[in-house]
């Protein structure tokens, strides 16, 4: 009797985590229903930020462009000789490289911050939480796609060879964002609680930055062992998605089925994460 009992109560606890499940996907999925149908909010916002930042500029957000060539071409003179790499060599892989990682790391860090930045709008105004992020991630496609203006400078000046490989950007960009989705829905929910986690996320990224192939290349590594660490680091793979497809370079399978599995495992989990604390990051802010 007492091995039946505790087989039913096995059930029911499984039973009832199911449904706890099922509840928490569910008021995700409205959520972001609802910030997809009001999606002219963190649009509107989103370019009203990129305005406010450069206002009375004469090129506005060209800036962060002319700063980025800049960098690209100072790092790999720099580089260039530590490693003993020609520059037509690295300076096309170092730039793709940075617009990947700045996309990213600009995204991670101020999705951390999205709901304590737009506290007022989500405590004063009913504003699905879902489109404070989307605001976020709105201004910063507006920035990338002014830094993928230093690609055709590229194939202009360092005769890459174009290829069908190109096209392949629209779809492995939107798996990079599929990648980035779960992280930044987790930190901007945990940074609403704990605030000082965004400057332990900066100092991850800086961490990150070198131990992902940006500033030198994978192939100079002769240790598999170490190779396998790089394959263990999760930047690794959402800026190589970018960085190969903008150099017309073939991705390997293996890339794009561990990039899909991990965007579906994040998405899986931030959305069960976001239905367990949505109702509290009012009350955190």
């Amino acid at each position: 009797m007492r091995e039946i009992f505790l087989l039913e109560s096995l059930k029911e606890s499984r039973l009832l985590n199911m449904i706890k499940l099922k509840k928490y996907l569910i008021i995700f999925h409205h959520e972001l229903i609802l910030a997809i149908n009001n999606f002219q909010i963190p649009f509107i916002l989103g370019n009203q930020d990129i305005s406010a930042r450069y206002k009375r500029s004469k090129i506005g957000a060209f800036w962060i462009t002319i700063n980025l060539l800049v960098f690209i071409i100072t790092l790999s003179i720099v580089f260039g000789h530590l490693f003993q790499n020609r520059i037509e060599v690295i300076l096309p892989m170092l730039a793709t490289g940075l617009i990947a990682w700045n996309f990213l790391s600009s995204l991670i860090l101020e999705s951390s911050k999205a709901f304590v930045d737009s506290g007022s709008l989500i405590l004063q105004t009913n504003t699905p939480i879902l489109a404070h992020l989307f605001r976020v991630w709105w201004r910063n496609i507006i920035i990338f796609f002014h830094n993928i203006l230093i690609v055709p400078i590229l194939y202009l000046f360092f005769d890459i060879e174009f290829s069908s490989h190109l096209l392949m950007f629209i779809p492995y960009f939107f798996l990079f964002n599929m990648l980035l989705i779960g992280p930044c829905i987790v930190f901007a929910i945990l940074c609403s609680r704990f605030r000082d986690i965004s400057n332990i996320l900066n100092n991850l990224l800086q961490i990150g930055f070198y131990l992902t192939p940006i500033l030198w290349s994978l192939d100079n590594l002769n240790s598999e062992k170490v190779k396998l660490f790089i394959y263990l680091n999760p930047f690794y793979y959402p800026v190589t998605l970018i960085q190969k497809s903008l150099l017309s370079l073939p991705l390997d399978i293996e890339i794009i089925l561990i990039s899909l599995l991990l965007s579906l495992l994040g998405i899986f989990f931030s959305a069960i994460f976001f239905g367990i604390y949505k109702k509290r990051i009012a009350f955190w802010l």
